[in-house]
């Protein structure tokens, strides 16, 4: 065996995370000369477009070298998240003029922001976090936020590919421009009244900030592990997994997501060119509702056309293209949630730029934002109502249009109220509607005109083998009957039931043995393994009553100056019944060691704790040379309990030597027949060892580790390297850590921060509230903290102004100053749009130390809003201010 590459050294990375290491992003372009090409090259990298014979494309290494392979000519094309380097912004008073990209940090704060300033119409949903822990955060809007309403259940998201950022920042512009207008604008406050929006403006957070969360610079169309996101879906056509890779993290928060909700209409958000897609992208057929389609992309093209200069969204077919007819891929998105969730959704491609000047962002605001909301629009038409029982109970049911549906084109009405809302064009349908233990209903002639809605509710019968399942729910203590709970039937596709006042519920099944989880507020949820027949078809499920965890605190967020402490408190209560036992402890994403051989998927450890790293070895040798040994080194403290072998090299394992025991070093050895290692250049392999820390452990652990290749090419075929862990967090502390509540009961937990150890930065952490290994609550926690110098804090040698206390407050907090000497001042309150809203002081003022309190209201005495509000001293020798948040 001959291998014959380019003389350099062994160049290999160590990280030790749950995930692949980076293995890098090629952007190139070529030329294709026939269909039946391109459906084989789609297979094998990551096609970005085609314009004429033109492919552009991406490919993490391992794909870029089973392309070369092909022995195609290609040309390397500089990366598109790296063409410019964009105005990015911290501060939330710039960013609100959108001609700039918000840092991570910031774009947290707007988000949790626009939940604050309008909490009866908006709250901001947490579904999960990336491969590097990054929040993919939601905005919700409604007009009942709490409620489950009658109304379609509408999605927007954007920037799946890490470098396509316009529809990024028109998601956040479009959070903001519905939340102002809401009460005010006929149109909007209808659209708010009558659809469920959920927006999300970051799906791909770690690809987006791939250069670090200070900047957007550096993006990547890729997440952390280095797939495509756009490819990693389940598929109509290739099934699970179609480009080999697991589900990756951030797909399969959207997938839990949209399988608990019922979402009617969405869209992902592109860049790269200027055009709406439509399904399907994995084969030719079209679509069953292929006319609709092309209606409604024409609609949102048309209306970009009007709002913009000549040229833009005029390609393809006047602006639109079907998927296939463009290029096809597996494993996208819209063809998912088309065929999988039963959900309508484009795909939007709305700038040739896919990282535009930060400048050009309002003009994309301004094409765009009529045709955002007629998009909305759209799931208000069609045909829609609600399915029931004859006791009036939601039925959960499929609605097939007949003669006209396929390839999973019918919908389902919500399990939850029973109604449904159905997307078609204009003219006469006839459907059938389908539930399980219920006899079919047919309704034919079901008239639909454009841009109306047709309502239609039906009423089901049951089936003559059905049987009414009843009973009531009650209290186990007590016998005291239980309203408001809810009876699932596992894997039975049933509405659940839910008791009513009298703790008296209703259901139909056919016989047989089901499974039952029942929850109620304030209880335990519980489950059931019943057998129904008509002989046993009465049962009374019975409920303990269990602990709920309850906090005050969405989010914390922070600035403070080095050098300095400062507190919050969280209230916890046990809003359930039972005994609450509690622990609180500290998670802290992954950090950013850019330049450095080795990572860890936590820069901290516990004393005590049991864990499991796992390492991931990243070959990046340009001589070829292969790795064949792996050891690693661990301190006395740190007992190795058990290990795998490293896997992923496609020569075979590095077989883990299977050594235990406190301070040990392990070894992992592959080998080929002819002496060569198993991983090769450009290869990753992962290797699990769970280890357990002693509690009295301090300090740091540092991980000596010895990589050795085969010896192919030149020096050095070793290298010797660390990485070190350091104690917990030293910039916050919790106090106390555990305890139990009665049901009512609430402890204050302190929440102390200490910046006299750490630099000026960014910190974030989660603080996890766990009721004994169940449920648990998550607090997203950020810091930033500030040079002295950085700081417009201290009016020149005669005045100085203070953190308020308590921040965060509710309703009032105390702003405290020092005057030096006798001087004009004034104390003024402004929100984050620069308005002033209050004036606390304006005259002379005599030296000393003086507490104003503020009480939450502005000049006309009317309470304001919870949001970050900054409260301004200005003397006659200068100024200072500071933030404050006030939260309800």
């Amino acid at each position: 065996m001959i291998k014959i590459k380019f003389i350099a050294l062994l160049f290999l990375i160590c990280l030790i995370t749950s995930l692949a290491a980076d293995p890098g992003e090629h952007y190139f372009s070529f030329e294709f000369e026939n269909r039946t090409e391109l459906e084989i090259l789609t297979k094998l990298i990551s096609i970005d477009k085609i314009s004429g014979k033109t492919i552009y494309a991406y490919a993490n290494n391992q794909q870029f070298n089973q392309f070369l392979e092909l022995d195609i000519d290609y040309t390397p094309l500089p990366h598109p998240g790296r063409l410019i380097t964009p105005e990015m912004s911290a501060d939330l008073q710039k960013l609100s003029a959108w001609d700039s990209y918000p840092t991570y940090e910031a774009y947290l704060e707007m988000m949790y922001q626009f939940a604050e300033d309008y909490p009866d119409i908006c709250t901001i949903i947490n579904a999960g976090q990336s491969v590097q822990g990054r929040d993919i955060l939601f905005a919700k809007i409604s007009d009942n936020i709490n409620e489950n309403e009658n109304e379609p259940e509408f999605m927007y998201t954007s920037s799946m590919h890490g470098d396509e950022l316009t529809g990024y920042i028109l998601m956040l512009r479009l959070i903001d421009y519905l939340l102002n207008n809401y009460g005010t604008d006929d149109r909007i406050t209808n659209i708010v009244n009558e659809i469920e929006i959920w927006i999300n403006p970051l799906a791909n957070p770690d690809g987006t900030y791939y250069g670090g969360n200070h900047t957007v610079y550096g993006s990547r169309r890729n997440n952390a592990n280095g797939v495509d996101l756009n490819r990693n879906f389940a598929d109509p056509e290739d099934g699970d997994h179609p480009d080999g890779n697991p589900w990756q993290p951030e797909n399969i928060i959207m997938m839990e997501l949209s399988a608990a909700q019922n979402f009617v209409l969405a869209a992902n958000f592109h860049g790269g060119a200027e055009v709406m897609n439509y399904p399907w992208d994995t084969w030719y057929r079209r679509h069953a509702d292929d006319i609709w389609y092309q209606a409604i992309s024409h609609t949102y093209a048309d209306n970009a056309q009007e709002n913009s200069p000549p040229g833009y969204m005029s390609g393809f077919n006047d602006g639109i293209t079907n998927g296939y007819d463009w290029y096809t891929i597996s494993g996208g998105r819209q063809d998912f949630m088309n065929y999988f969730r039963n959900c309508r959704e484009v795909t939007m491609e709305i700038s040739e730029t896919k990282l535009p000047p930060a400048s050009q962002l309002p003009d994309f605001w301004e094409y765009n934002h009529e045709s955002l909301l007629l998009y909305l629009e759209e799931c208000l038409y069609g045909f829609r109502g609600i399915i029931s029982n004859l006791e009036g109970n939601p039925v959960y049911a499929s609605i097939e249009v007949i003669d006209h549906d396929l390839d999973n084109s019918w919908i389902y009405s919500d399990k939850i109220l029973g109604n449904y809302h159905r997307l078609i064009a204009s003219g006469t349908w006839d459907i059938e509607v389908t539930a399980y233990a219920y006899s079919n209903n047919y309704q034919q002639n079901i008239s639909v005109s454009e841009n109306e809605i047709t309502v239609l509710n039906i009423i089901m019968q049951p089936a003559p083998d059905a049987i009414n399942l009843t009973g009531q729910v009650l209290d186990s203590d007590t016998g005291a009957i239980i309203p408001d709970a809810t009876i699932e039937v596992l894997h039975v596709p049933v509405a659940p039931a839910t008791s009513d006042q009298s703790g008296l519920y209703s259901l139909y099944l056919l016989a047989g043995d089901f499974q039952f989880r029942v929850s109620a507020p304030g209880y335990l949820e519980s489950e059931f393994s019943l057998t129904i027949d008509e002989m046993n078809n009465e049962y009374d499920f019975i409920l303990n009553s269990g602990p709920v965890i309850g906090v005050n605190l969405e989010a914390i967020f922070k600035e403070m100056p080095v050098n300095s402490e400062d507190l919050e408190i969280i209230i916890l209560t046990n809003e359930g019944g039972g005994i609450l036992n509690y622990e609180i402890y500290l998670e802290q994403d992954e950090r950013d060691l850019t330049g450095c051989y080795i990572s860890c998927s936590s820069s901290t450890f516990s004393p005590g704790q049991e864990v499991e790293w796992v390492f991931t070895v990243f070959n990046n040798s340009p001589d070829g040379e292969w790795i064949k040994d792996i050891f690693i080194e661990f301190p006395q403290n740190v007992t190795v309990n058990e290990a795998s072998n490293f896997s992923g090299g496609s020569g075979g394992d590095l077989f883990y030597d299977g050594a235990t025991g406190a301070g040990e070093e392990i070894h992992w050895h592959g080998e080929t027949a002819l002496g060569y290692g198993v991983l090769h250049e450009d290869e990753t392999a992962q290797a699990v060892v769970e280890v357990s820390i002693a509690p009295q452990y301090t300090g740091e652990i540092i991980l000596n580790y010895h990589i050795i290749g085969d010896g192919y090419g030149e020096e050095p075929h070793d290298i010797f390297n660390s990485i070190s862990l350091t104690y917990p967090l030293n910039w916050i502390n919790i106090n106390p850590d555990s305890g139990s509540l009665d049901s009512g009961a609430s402890d204050e937990i302190a929440v102390v921060f200490n910046t006299n150890e750490v630099d000026p930065s960014n910190y974030n952490c989660e603080i996890i509230i766990e009721q004994e290994n169940s449920n648990f609550v998550s607090i997203p926690v950020q810091l930033t903290v500030i040079s002295t110098s950085a700081q417009d804090i201290s009016i020149p040698t005669k005045a100085s102004l203070q953190n308020n206390y308590p921040n965060p407050f509710n309703p009032s907090t105390i702003i405290s100053f020092n005057i030096g000497s006798e001087t004009q001042a004034a104390l003024e309150i402004f929100n984050l749009k620069g308005q002033k809203i209050n004036t606390l002081l304006n005259s002379f003022v005599p030296s000393g130390q003086y507490s104003i309190e503020w009480n939450g209201t502005d000049n006309e005495g009317v309470p304001v809003s919870s949001g970050i509000y900054f409260y301004s001293l200005t003397t006659e020798t200068g100024s200072a201010v500071k933030r404050m948040i006030l939260l309800k």
